[in-house]
């Protein structure tokens, strides 16, 4: 059988990477030092205390909710099916995802800036963030964090395709990815334009154009089969369909696109 054998260069590389995905891990437990969870609420209350009490198949497909998120849903089966009563490994569970997550981002930030350090300050600043702690400190910050992952994935595959030659089945693998984050949270159904954006910058054929199409039909198809509705379910018990309206959807995009920029 073939071994690879690394250079001294090589090994150095690997093995300062390993000791900055310690530090990271390390660092996630250290800025979430205090957060802890005493007890459940709405979402969280009903997604602990259906556990156990509803078959695999009715936690996992539920018929006439008001969401289905079945991706999720069983991985918080088996997150659950882990920590049963001891809600406080929950905040544990999410601190070492989150550092799953800080270390994805070094590596690959890594290879994009070309340097170690602009990738550690990522890193550290994704393990900083609000949007972290509101990760960890609840347990369906599980799910968010998911979708973050599938979100990394789906660019890091996009981003290989357009750059790199004989990367086309990274576009295929990326659709997939788009159906098992379409089916842990809603909201990202509408990365459907990224897909179709990705197809015309490679100037790829046509047909590449239909996959994430047929993919986002086939979202919709069972969206409709289990909750008898495409449309999403509003926050707080609203419903998108009252509550939206072009004018605010524009201004929200330019509010978010100004702050990405620091305004």
């Amino acid at each position: 059988m073939f071994e690879r054998k690394f250079d001294p260069e090589e090994k150095y590389h690997i093995l300062l990477d390993l000791f900055v995905s310690s530090l990271l891990l390390i660092y996630s437990f250290i800025v979430n030092t205090g957060i802890r969870i005493s007890g459940f609420y709405m979402d969280d209350l009903y997604m602990w205390s259906t556990y156990g009490e509803q078959s695999f198949i009715k936690y996992v497909f539920p018929f006439g909710s008001t969401r289905f998120r079945p991706v999720y849903w069983f991985m918080a089966w088996l997150e659950l099916g882990i920590i049963r009563n001891n809600i406080t490994w929950i905040v544990v569970f999410n601190i070492i995802f989150a550092a799953g997550l800080a270390i994805f981002i070094y590596i690959y930030a890594g290879k994009l800036a070309g340097s170690r350090v602009v990738a550690l300050l990522l890193s550290i600043v994704f393990l900083s963030s609000r949007f972290s702690y509101y990760n960890i400190s609840q347990l369906l910050g599980f799910m968010e964090a998911l979708c973050l992952a599938f979100l990394l994935l789906i660019l890091y595959l996009l981003y290989s395709y357009i750059t790199e030659e004989g990367k086309d089945n990274n576009f295929y693998i990326s659709i997939i990815m788009y159906l098992l984050i379409s089916f842990a949270h809603e909201r990202y159904m509408i990365l459907l334009p990224l897909f179709i954006y990705v197809v015309f910058i490679k100037k790829a054929k046509v047909i590449n154009y239909i996959y994430p199409v047929l993919a986002c039909a086939f979202i919709q198809l069972v969206r409709f089969i289990f909750i008898g509705t495409v449309l999403p379910a509003g926050t707080g018990g609203t419903n998108v369909a009252d509550t939206f309206n072009i004018k605010d959807a524009v201004k929200n995009a330019i509010s978010h696109v100004l702050y990405m920029f620091g305004i």
